[in-house]
């Protein structure tokens, strides 16, 4: 999955700061997103630490409920 993702950011991140990246379990995979990036098999070329990106998590709204209290 990261790999695909940062592929395209890769592909299309001319000029761009920041990116928003809308995913129905974006709660969970942004929580170790630094840590698999640091890892030596993920790619340099795609770490978003060279391009000066950065990207915010978005949660759909039929996923918002898992999210709130009841």
């Amino acid at each position: 999955m990261d790999y695909i993702v940062f592929s395209a950011i890769y592909a299309c991140r001319a000029g761009w700061r920041t990116i928003t990246l809308s995913y129905d379990i974006a709660c969970q995979y942004f929580k170790n997103l630094k840590r698999r990036m640091a890892d030596p098999t993920f790619p340099e070329h795609l770490r978003l630490d060279h391009h000066h990106v950065r990207v915010k998590p978005a949660i759909p709204k039929f996923h918002l409920p898992a999210h709130q209290e009841k």
